[in-house]
């Protein structure tokens, strides 16, 4: 899921390599909460054991 998620932002332009676009307002007002999102994501497969 968490790769879905960074493969539909790099397609809208929000992110680049990995790494919040430089110049675009969307990717630096949206970039904290993606990656929250992402470390949650990732969190909740560490607890269930689905590496």
């Amino acid at each position: 899921m968490a790769d879905q998620i960074k493969a539909s932002l790099e397609t809208c332009g929000i992110l680049k390599d990995g790494l919040p676009a430089k110049n675009n307002k969307l990717a630096n007002h949206l970039w904290p909460k993606v990656e929250a999102l992402l470390i949650r994501i990732a969190d909740a497969r560490a607890a269930q054991g689905d590496f």
